[in-house]
């Protein structure tokens, strides 16, 4: 973690406070030691099949699978992507996994459904775990509706105006 840590600041000039654990990993040791360090464990809910396949269009079928059936079965959308940045494959399939998100969209936002919101900082669904010992969950960060409701207006202002361009293509 120490030597990781060490290169994330020297590359970028800041310390990371979330940590993925590998393979999801988690028991009370390993939760100590991320404690310890004063990370948050982040976590996924989507797996993109990324370790299993060679190819961007794999990656994206896989993907766009399981969100079908967490919809189909679940009535849920969105939520957490595992992808991983040490295949050239996964890198190249995240700019179509956008487009598919977009594409999704177009059709949610006539519709009138909540649309995928791509969140660039993870802040706004977790925070520094700070003081929180190790046995105590790091607390989470409950986004006021407010500011989930001018995401959305946001969203959806700027998908009716690609979504209106893209049909004119």
């Amino acid at each position: 973690i120490e030597l990781t840590e060490d290169l994330i600041v020297d590359q970028l000039g800041a310390r990371p406070w979330l940590l993925r654990l590998p393979g999801g990993s988690r028991s009370a040791r390993i939760d100590r030691i991320v404690a310890d360090h004063g990370y948050t464990s982040m976590l996924w809910n989507l797996g993109s099949g990324d370790f299993q396949v060679d190819s961007p269009d794999a990656v994206l079928d896989t993907l766009t699978r399981v969100l079908e059936r967490r919809e189909r079965e679940n009535g849920e959308r969105g939520g957490v992507i595992l992808l991983h940045d040490t295949h050239e494959w996964s890198v190249e399939a995240f700019p179509r996994i956008v487009a598919e998100l977009q594409r999704r969209n177009c059709a949610l936002l006539e519709q009138g459904e909540e649309l995928y919101d791509i969140v660039d900082d993870p802040s706004l669904f977790f925070i520094p775990r700070a003081d929180a010992s190790p046995s105590e969950a790091a607390p989470a960060a409950i986004p006021r509706t407010e500011v989930l409701e001018a995401r959305q207006r946001r969203l959806r202002e700027e998908t009716a105006m690609r979504c209106s361009v893209t049909a004119t293509l």
